[in-house]
């Protein structure tokens, strides 16, 4: 966990601040609403900031009104020039006589306005999912229904700009994201600040930004226009842009590997010269296979590759843990003892599982009604793919009457899984880290019991 701080700004207010990793400063202006200590507890969010934290000091903040920051803030106060002053404060406070700074969505107005006035303190600008204005960022009457939803429902309201953030994440997730969001601000705040990410309007200022620009932005991204971002880039006299694919609007959100690598690019980093601050303790030759969040690190033969978490790359690692040993399916299915699988028949869902599966299917039905009510055409139609994912789940799992139907064979059916979720692993490493998927190719064994065999002895670092 980075640590969490305290400054003053200038017009006596407490910034919470966090801090980690060492060398060349970025600092992120604050974006809508975050909290500097629940944000580190998301996988994705830890990745990202822990990857530039291996070669860089990165500073965020809560602004004041939300998170940890002093939450009392006079709406009249809201403007881009007192953002400005506070994040001036903290770099003073900070003592850096130079930094690049690191704009996501409305916090790209905060940058700019902050490299115009002070050129000298600024090395580099990085844009993210931002704008040049505002208003035309997204249609006129989108931006008056979510500011008038967050402010009449904090609670549907944060569900429905978590489903715009990131359209692709699970209903379990979303919620989470939502939960966050209502933790981090009150609704009337968090309506406000949407209401000065929309009135923010930098185009008079682009033109006297002397700073290297990166600007980047995901071709599908639901909260700011891709054409927004396009628009940025045109207007700041050293601007690169970079389109991105996906649909999150977060940087760590999504593919964010593709995005760290144009950031390191543009920054003249080299993200091997300090690999070894992954692994501070481990020695240059030595094997890993480590999960930190949602990311496993694998380091084979000198050479390292980041993956995103599956249970295939769970299941190997508990084979590199018992090399030699053979471990029943069932066993790494379930996470359980290794037991012979037992001769029988088992319900395809059991009870519990069933009224789970039902009451996903009424909650479904709840977002569906708030989807329509505001022709939300994308959320509607993963709403419905999921919805009928689960129905046709529950008809094949009931028979005639309601009753359950049988697994004959549940070690078959196990066998079939984990063998399918292994081999596609091994497929995933082989494309970023070919001679760690030709190792495991080779030396992994799938099957009704699975075993790591290398033909000579390999050591590993789990």
């Amino acid at each position: 966990m980075p640590s969490i701080r305290f400054c003053s700004t200038e017009d006596g207010k407490r910034l919470a601040y966090a801090l980690d990793g060492d060398g060349p400063a970025i600092v992120f202006p604050a974006w809508w609403i975050s909290h500097v200590e629940k944000d580190w507890e998301h996988g994705p969010f830890q990745e990202f900031f822990g990857a530039l934290a291996r070669h860089h000091l990165v500073v965020r903040y809560d602004r004041i009104g939300v998170g940890l920051s002093d939450r009392g803030r006079d709406p009249k106060d809201m403007t881009v020039d007192r953002e400005t002053e506070h994040m001036g404060a903290l770099i003073d406070h900070l003592g850096l006589d130079k930094c690049t700074l690191f704009g996501v969505s409305c916090g790209g107005a905060t940058a700019i306005t902050y490299a115009e006035r002070k050129p000298s303190r600024v090395r580099n600008l990085i844009l993210h999912g931002s704008y040049l204005r505002g208003c035309s960022s997204v249609e006129p009457e989108v931006q008056e229904a979510l500011v008038g939803l967050v402010r009449a429902s904090w609670g549907v309201g944060s569900k429905t700009l978590a489903s715009l953030f990131t359209p692709d994440h699970s209903p379990q997730e979303l919620r989470r994201i939502a939960a966050m969001q209502r933790e981090s601000a009150t609704g009337e705040t968090a309506a406000q600040l949407l209401m000065l990410g929309y009135s923010a309007d930098v185009a008079a200022l682009v033109s006297g930004v002397a700073a290297p620009c990166l600007v980047t932005h995901r071709h599908r991204d639901r909260v700011i226009r891709f054409d927004a971002g396009r628009e940025l880039a045109a207007n700041l006299p050293d601007a690169s842009f970079v389109p991105l694919d996906g649909t999150a609007h977060a940087p760590w959100e999504g593919d964010s590997a593709a995005l760290l690598e144009q950031i390191f690019a543009f920054l003249g980093t080299d993200p091997s010269t300090t690999e070894a601050d992954v692994f501070p303790a481990r020695n240059s030759n030595e094997n890993a296979l480590v999960r930190r969040g949602e990311v496993w690190t694998l380091s084979f033969e000198d050479a390292q590759a980041l993956l995103k978490h599956s249970k295939g790359l769970a299941d190997l690692a508990t084979l590199l843990a018992n090399p030699g040993e053979e471990i029943a399916a069932a066993t790494l299915m379930h996470q359980a003892e290794s037991a012979a699988a037992p001769v029988g028949s088992d319900d395809v869902l059991d009870d519990r599982a069933r009224s789970e599966f039902r009451t996903r299917v009424q909650a479904i039905d709840e977002d569906l009604e708030e989807a329509r009510s505001f022709n939300d055409l994308g959320r509607i139609e993963r709403l419905e793919q999921e919805r009928d994912a689960i129905l046709s789940e529950l008809r094949v799992a009931t028979g005639l009457g309601g009753r359950s139907r049988k697994l004959k064979d549940p070690a078959e059916r196990a066998r079939k899984a984990v063998s399918a979720r292994i081999r596609e692993s091994i497929q995933r490493i082989a494309e970023a880290h070919p001679a760690a998927g030709e190792h495991f190719a080779a030396a992994v064994r799938t099957g009704a019991f699975c075993c790591y065999e290398p033909k000579s002895s390999v050591n590993w670092r789990l």
